[in-house]
């Protein structure tokens, strides 16, 4: 039993992007050639901020990893170019919203749209906010990340195509 989204709520610094996930539902009946757009935000000083809509796509996995949910299945990973696209009854088809924040932006709030518009169904707006904060994130960011690689895992894995090149390259 889901409820309809009304509003999506996000806050970011000047210089941030932000993201959020909408999901698409056909709860009674396929939906056929879904159009999502986006409007510009409009804030202070009748000042705009734009967003974009992409498409998440799925990854048929046939041989999960033993370390991860060790079910085979269809899993959400890329982030497409937005296209019209169906949703079979009863499935869910995954929108991702990304704001950009320019360094110039005023603080204060930004007020915009969703609008979803399948072919053979009424279309739905979604009211967007986004509170910019008096902050400014820095251009280059100084955050260090550590990857690790066990040999054994990846053997599972990669089985003989995990080679001292692979781990090289990882």
């Amino acid at each position: 039993n889901m409820k309809p989204c009304t509003k999506i709520s996000m806050h970011a610094g000047r210089g941030e992007a932000e993201s959020a996930q909408l999901l698409i539902a056909a709860l009674t009946k396929d939906l056929k050639g879904v159009r999502v757009s986006v409007s510009p935000l409009i804030g202070p000083d009748n000042r705009a901020i734009f967003a974009d809509a992409r498409l998440v796509g799925y990854v048929k996995v046939n041989k999960p990893t033993p370390y991860g949910f060790k079910v085979a299945g269809r899993y959400p990973d890329p982030i497409m170019q937005i296209q019209p696209f169906d949703v079979s009854e009863g499935h869910v088809q995954a929108v991702w919203i990304t704001v950009w924040v320019p360094q110039n932006a005023l603080a204060g709030e930004y007020v915009g749209n969703v609008i979803v518009a399948p072919e053979n169904a009424p279309k739905s707006t979604v009211e967007m906010r986004l509170r910019v904060y008096d902050v400014d994130l820095p251009k280059q960011s100084f955050l260090r990340t550590c990857v690790l690689i066990w040999d054994g895992k990846a053997r599972a894995v990669y089985g003989n195509a995990w080679t001292d090149e692979m781990r090289r390259r990882f």
